[in-house]
């Protein structure tokens, strides 16, 4: 790409893949098309986006969210997401446990989800 990409804010990100959409069309072949009903071509990804700058999660036809805590992304989203609000303020737990709780928890009730799960911490400077 011409500029470098810019993930900082949800327009930054917004704009970069389109950029992004463009490459992978002409470059590497993106079948962009799924349904003759859909209003944009479809990158035909999910992408999560986790950096100093916030959580951000870019869907298929480039929609950018920006989330303040925490999301989930798959088949069980809602289940996790749900857990990690309800144990979120509890002040004994970190972030590697609140993800891990709803990670349980949207195997439970997801079968899409499945465990054993491997959980990474990564420190911050």
């Amino acid at each position: 790409m011409k500029n470098k990409p810019n993930f900082d804010s949800v327009s930054g990100i917004f704009n970069s893949w389109l950029g992004f959409h463009v490459e992978l069309k002409e470059k590497y072949f993106l079948r962009a098309f799924d349904e003759d009903n859909d209003p944009f071509e479809s990158s035909r990804m999910n992408i999560l986006i986790t950096n100093p700058f916030g959580i951000f999660s870019l869907g298929v036809f480039r929609t950018v969210m920006e989330y303040r805590k925490f999301t989930a992304m798959g088949s069980g989203d809602e289940y996790a997401i749900g857990a990690m609000r309800a144990v979120y303020d509890d002040e004994s737990k970190t972030a590697a446990d609140i993800a891990q709780i709803g990670i349980t928890v949207a195997a439970e009730f997801d079968d899409g989800t499945g465990l054993p799960m491997e959980s990474y911490s990564v420190k911050l400077k």
